[in-house]
């Protein structure tokens, strides 16, 4: 393994002396050192690629995937924005700032491009466990704005399938049920209320 490793960058920088503006040699080092979870490495010959390739989705991607191993989310967050931008060829920029916005407690946004990835794939595009994922956040981030109807779409969708999710989004839908039951006798309380003082006016 070490040998393939080693002719590859043999090979990539060969690439580099005949070329030094060759995207594909910086970007095959960047893969290489990658493999090799040198990531501090690969980092600087993926901004190398995406610097000659600034409108390329497939060189921001690797560059904000090595910025995320890293551990520079926020960094990352702007490279996948950027990608996004230029119109992401592989839609992985829209799934990682989803979870990246996800991860930061950004929910509004974290809800915007999970919304999105399902506008723009379609549910039956999307990877069965990215689907899961997507469906029980949104099911979870509208119960918790109390858009009830949403949360309750979202939830039954995963009624589809079987695992955890199936069983969380049954506890959602039980929920949803729950404060609606609430909000209604708090509602028939505070009309009942409201018809027994306008009584009182009227007799008085």
């Amino acid at each position: 393994e070490l040998k393939k490793t080693g002719a590859a960058i043999e090979h990539y920088r060969r690439g580099l002396d005949a070329n030094p503006k060759d995207y594909r040699a910086w970007n095959g080092l960047g893969q290489t050192y990658e493999l090799m979870a040198m990531h501090k490495f690969s980092l600087y010959y993926y901004r190398r690629a995406a610097a000659l390739r600034p409108y390329d989705s497939r060189m921001l991607n690797s560059l904000g995937s090595s910025l995320e191993k890293l551990g520079q989310k926020e960094d990352a967050i702007k490279v996948y924005l950027q990608s996004v931008a230029v119109q992401d060829t592989e839609g992985i920029a829209e799934i990682k700032l989803a979870k990246l916005y996800s991860e930061a407690g950004n929910t509004a946004k974290a809800r915007s491009y999970y919304l999105g990835l399902l506008e723009t794939r379609g549910a039956n595009q999307i990877e069965p466990e990215l689907l899961l994922e997507t469906l029980l956040y949104l099911a979870k981030a509208f119960r918790d704005t109390e858009d009830y109807e949403k949360a309750e779409s979202f939830a039954s969708m995963l009624l589809d399938y079987n695992g955890p999710e199936k069983e969380e989004a049954q506890a959602i839908l039980r929920q949803i049920r729950a404060l609606e039951r609430q909000s209604y006798s708090i509602m028939s309380v505070d009309m009942a209320d409201e018809s027994s003082a306008d009584s009182e006016i009227l007799l008085s």
